[in-house]
């Protein structure tokens, strides 16, 4: 598990914004799609943590086809981010399905 994944399950968006905008483009993706022992991304473990701010700081971060790649990411149980949102996580997430919020 990285610093991202443990600031995303946390709700530290600011922290978030911190550690990504410190890297360089490359390596910004690469850690996007880390994955921890579930094989969750930082996006998962935001949005199974119902941080909506952190899920933006992650989403927001990348292009429209960055975003859709990480939306499509699967965990050990084949679930995506928004397969295991609830509630208003799922609004949040249509926007960036939707191509609405490109970072």
């Amino acid at each position: 598990m990285t610093a991202l994944h443990k600031a995303a399950q946390r709700g530290h968006a600011e922290v978030i914004k911190a550690i990504l905008s410190s890297l360089k483009y490359s390596d910004k993706l690469k850690l996007h799609r880390t994955n921890d022992y579930m094989k969750r991304t930082p996006l998962h473990e935001a949005v199974f943590s119902d941080h909506r701010e952190s899920v933006k700081a992650i989403l927001d971060s990348l292009t429209a086809d960055q975003q859709t790649q990480l939306l499509t990411e699967q965990e050990w149980y084949g679930k995506t981010a928004v397969e295991m949102a609830s509630g208003e996580m799922l609004d949040v997430l249509a926007e960036y399905e939707n191509g609405c919020n490109e970072g």
